[in-house]
């Protein structure tokens, strides 16, 4: 199906990874900020009861903004501390939700400023007025919203309850923060979303596995020529499936392809945030999704989850290892992903490689990341389907 431009990059994150347990990491949960602080030494400007369940992440939104003050430092006119948010702890009671606002354009009457050397370079005022508003809002199944309006301005909301503790951190902050700024982009009229009728045979879901592979590696252990060499795997991988694409709406080339870039960059935000911040120990844009390789977690996964992976997931980290890459290697990528190129498109570009050289980039990526592995688990994953 056809997707507005006001819809193409903000469908949640959880999908990739929370609520699809097969591609997930096993220790998605190291360096986590997703434990109440218990430890709070906090003092007010104002008087406000105070309670050691003040949201953890704000400590790393802070370093965050303490590390990228300039705008582009992390994506060109991109400041992550520029977006007012509001961040709720869910309760039981509905008079009793915390709402915590971050760098408001416009302070509301009732908010209290919190100050705290942990998060010294962002303003947190505690404001619970709106925050069964804000629940209510996000809805009952939901974690997030990119347009929470309040006081006559969008704030992104998020919020923490028990049993979503996973979701409310750093990495679901930064990620969904970047789509707001996604929709100035330009979007592709080509572009589609069609989860249900993404194609998924043996073949398609072991290149699929197989660039899996690829980009599952520290970052900063590759040189420029070995990231080259990954970055034509992957191309002569993308070639090899819109070949055999058999969807009528062409899939591979209309939808994989710009997913990459709404959601990959997201993803590629997300990842070099949580390791320039310490929550992950290296960058490696693989990580998250080899779960998939993991036979427990195949026969347990259902075809909706299998589905939710291969035809929406997968891309999260793909793209972010291909802008990565891109820029790396000193492509354009920012400004041309802006308008609306897709990163395959503009690693076909940039690498100009010849057929002879596709041919041998994918013979050499089946052989160095073991294709009979790959090929076993893809053929019982369409097994399940």
């Amino acid at each position: 199906m056809k997707i507005s431009s006001t819809l193409l990059y903000i469908i949640p994150f959880v999908v990739a990874c929370l609520s699809l347990v097969i591609g997930c990491r096993d220790d998605d949960t190291t360096n986590d900020d997703s434990s109440p602080s218990t430890n709070s030494e906090t003092t007010s400007q104002q008087t406000t009861e105070m309670s050691s369940n003040i949201p953890p992440v704000l400590e790393n939104i802070s370093k965050a903004a303490a590390k990228y003050k300039r705008d582009n430092a992390l994506w060109p006119n991109y400041n992550l501390s520029a977006y007012p948010a509001y961040l709720i702890e869910k309760s039981n009671d509905d008079n009793a939700h915390q709402g915590y606002l971050i760098n408001p354009k416009s302070v509301p009457s009732g908010a209290s400023e919190i100050t705290d050397s942990r998060w010294s370079d962002i303003k947190v005022y505690r404001y619970d007025t709106n925050a069964k508003k804000a629940i209510d809002h996000i809805g009952s199944q939901g974690v997030f919203s990119l347009d929470f309006s309040m006081n006559g301005e969008s704030h992104y909301a998020q919020i923490r309850g028990s049993n979503l503790q996973k979701a409310y951190n750093m990495r679901l902050y930064s990620h969904e923060i970047f789509h707001i700024f996604q929709q100035k982009w330009q979007y592709n009229s080509n572009a589609l979303q069609d989860q249900n009728n993404y194609p998924m045979n043996k073949e398609l879901l072991s290149l699929q596995l197989l660039t899996l592979k690829l980009i599952d590696v520290s970052v900063s252990t590759l040189t420029q020529d070995q990231l080259r060499e990954r970055l034509l795997a992957y191309v002569a991988i993308r070639d090899r499936e819109i070949q055999i694409d058999p969807s009528s709406q062409k899939l591979v080339k209309n939808m994989a392809n710009y997913q990459e870039n709404g959601e990959g960059t997201a993803r590629y935000i997300e990842k070099v945030v949580a390791a320039d911040i310490g929550i992950d120990s290296e960058l490696n844009f693989g990580d998250t999704d080899r779960g998939i390789f993991n036979e427990s977690r195949l026969n347990s996964a259902s075809a909706d989850e299998i589905r939710g992976f291969f035809g929406w997931g997968i891309w999260y980290s793909i793209g972010s290892f291909v802008v990565y890459t891109l820029n790396e290697l000193g492509a354009n990528t920012f400004d041309t992903t802006e308008d609306a190129e897709a990163l395959y498109t503009q690693a076909r570009k940039f690498l100009s490689p010849t057929s002879d050289q596709i041919q041998e980039a994918l013979t050499k990526a089946k052989r160095d990341y073991d294709w009979d592995e790959v090929t076993t688990f893809a053929e019982k994953y369409a097994a399940k389907l």
